[in-house]
């Protein structure tokens, strides 16, 4: 076991509770949504170090993608949203265009 590090800023702006973790495909990058703290975390693995907190106002779910540092997440508004990572930079765009299939409605 290995503790992942943040900083005093970003462990208070968790606010002690997070939601939902996905790791890439790779294993390399871990995403942790925190909906209290109105953000994502993304990790490297490797080193257990904290890459960025993204603002996502009500973060909720995460899934990776197919693809090698690739996720998809949603927030309690019930946007969709793409996060990527490239080397050690972590984004997040609005994917309001985004169909998942698979995806059940009540009726």
């Amino acid at each position: 076991m290995q503790w992942w590090q943040a900083d005093e800023l970003t462990q208070l702006r968790m606010r002690q509770y997070t939601a939902s973790v996905a790791v890439d495909a790779a294993a390399t990058t871990a995403l942790v949504s925190c909906p209290r703290g109105n953000g994502i975390a993304a990790w490297d693995m490797q080193t257990g170090q904290l890459l960025t907190m993204l603002d996502s106002v009500d973060a909720a779910g995460l899934d990776r993608s197919g693809h090698s540092g690739r996720w998809v997440g949603t927030n309690g508004r019930g946007e969709w949203m793409q996060i990527g990572r490239t080397g050690s930079q972590v984004t997040l765009k609005s994917a309001s265009n985004y169909h998942c299939a698979g995806i059940i409605t009540p009726r």
